[in-house]
């Protein structure tokens, strides 16, 4: 009974042509009674030997871990990291949250990575999905959630698990970041891509600390370029491989599988991505835990006063009771209204245009009648490169002719005219010292 629910067991867990040769050789083994041992055996080996092929679908849809994970990532890139609109990126954010934490704790339970285990002893597909935790920090990271209603109290658990961001505020999505940005510095620590000193010294800085937040930012820089570098390096390379299958099919020929350096390629991406990630985790921890302050320092029953004051204002200006400038410049873009989205306003009526067109008009007036130009230009830069230039001349050559007229007058004095003239000009300055007495004393004296 034992060897049959191990067996069954097994098929659940391994593709078809794996279980045909498993099958084969178990049933030369059953004979001799050692079918349980070689069944389990044998289907811990297979486990070990590639985790990251292990069929794990949820969906029927029948696909590997590696299979789900370039499918999220897929739409991780193309929606979230090249550009689409606000509002779109954060559905999307929404979205592939749920999908990427059931994924990361599905490999948890399987046991497809293990902190045990040595970096050179991962593969590559564990490797990149060891970047998985990152993902969920920056998508949490561009969740731009409503304002919290007064009276509601968020609940956050302590460790990192599957959640719903459908209705989570932004206070919610900051403190969920910042829990996968905590396991993804665990998982590197375990595989000593970084240690712990740097890590204290880079993940909370103050704004004091100019040095290191420039070392930050120059390393991070350094970085994502040789993350760029090896991207580029394996897009080429399955570029190659396309081409050349399609040139070796078309000429009915037999591709060679030598895949040694994409699969180095690959393993130098997947590595330069989670050291890039490290020093991005702590740039992106030093703002979001001053945001998070700086949202925790109001009460949601503040929060909901200030807005509404503030709504009321934009409409007073619309209406043409306040000034534009003066009540609506020294308030940030947004108020604390719902962050990253649009402020909803009314439609201007015709009062309001009309305020607003004269405002417009007596700040042109002011510019034109006050704001005069009175550093007007009074020549071209070339016109001023010659004036330069000759002035320089000129003091070039009052300076030769200085110089000229005193090698002249030593040359009709002699040696003992100059000796005289330089004894007659020293009497004189003593003369004019006894004279102006030194008021107070300095390393030079003061003659002044």
């Amino acid at each position: 009974m034992y060897a049959m629910r191990s067996f069954f067991c097994f098929f659940l867990t391994v593709n078809s042509a794996d279980f045909i040769g498993f099958a084969s050789f178990a049933s030369l083994l059953y004979l001799n009674g050692r079918c349980p041992f070689i069944i389990v055996s044998f289907f811990f080996v297979m486990g070990r030997r590639d985790k990251a092929k292990t069929v794990m679908s949820t969906d029927g849809s029948n696909l590997t871990v590696k299979g789900q994970f370039s499918q999220l990532l897929r739409q991780y890139e193309e929606g979230i990291l090249r550009g689409l609109p606000a509002e779109e990126t954060g559905a999307l954010a929404r979205t592939l949250i749920p999908q990427f934490e059931l994924l990361w704790h599905q490999m948890a339970a399987v046991g497809i990575i293990s902190p045990n285990e040595h970096l050179d002893e991962l593969s590559t597909n564990s490797l990149e999905l060891l970047w998985i935790p990152y993902i969920i920090a920056d998508l949490y990271q561009r969740v731009q959630g409503p304002m919290p209603t007064p009276g509601v109290v968020s609940s956050s658990s302590s460790a990192p698990g599957p959640s719903s961001a459908t209705g989570m505020t932004r206070e919610e999505a900051l403190t969920a970041s910042k829990r996968w940005c905590d396991e993804f510095f665990q998982w590197m620590l375990d595989y000593e891509l970084v240690d712990e000193q740097t890590l204290e010294k880079y993940r909370s800085l103050s704004s004091e600390q100019r040095t290191q937040r420039l070392e930050l930012s120059r390393k991070r820089r350094e970085l994502e370029e040789e993350k760029l570098r090896y991207e580029e390096q394996v897009q080429y390379l399955l570029a190659k491989r396309k081409h050349v299958e399609a040139l070796m099919k078309a000429d009915d020929d037999e591709l060679e599988h030598t895949n040694g350096d994409e699969e180095e390629a690959l393993r130098n991406r997947a590595l330069s991505r989670l050291r890039w990630s490290i020093y991005e985790c702590c740039q992106q921890l030093q703002l979001s835990s001053r945001e998070l302050e700086m949202l925790q320092a109001l009460s949601p029953e503040q929060r909901q006063a200030i807005s509404i004051e503030h709504q009321k204002t934009l409409e007073a200006v619309q209406r043409g009771e306040k000034s534009l400038g003066r009540h609506t410049y020294t308030i940030l873009p947004g108020g604390l209204i719902t962050p990253g989205g649009p402020i909803p306003t009314a439609q201007l009526s015709s009062v309001g245009m009309s305020a607003v067109a004269n405002q417009q008009d007596f700040r042109q007036r002011v510019v034109d009648e006050l704001m005069l130009e009175r550093n007007v230009p009074t020549m071209t830069l070339q016109e001023f490169a010659e004036a330069e230039m000759a002035d320089v001349q000129r003091r070039m050559d009052a300076s030769a002719a200085v110089q000229r007229q005193q090698a002249e007058e030593d040359e009709r004095l002699g040696p003992e005219g100059v000796e005289e003239r330089q004894r007659q000009r020293d009497i004189q300055l003593s003369e004019w010292k006894e004279e102006h007495p030194p008021i107070g004393q300095t390393a030079r004296g003061n003659y002044a």
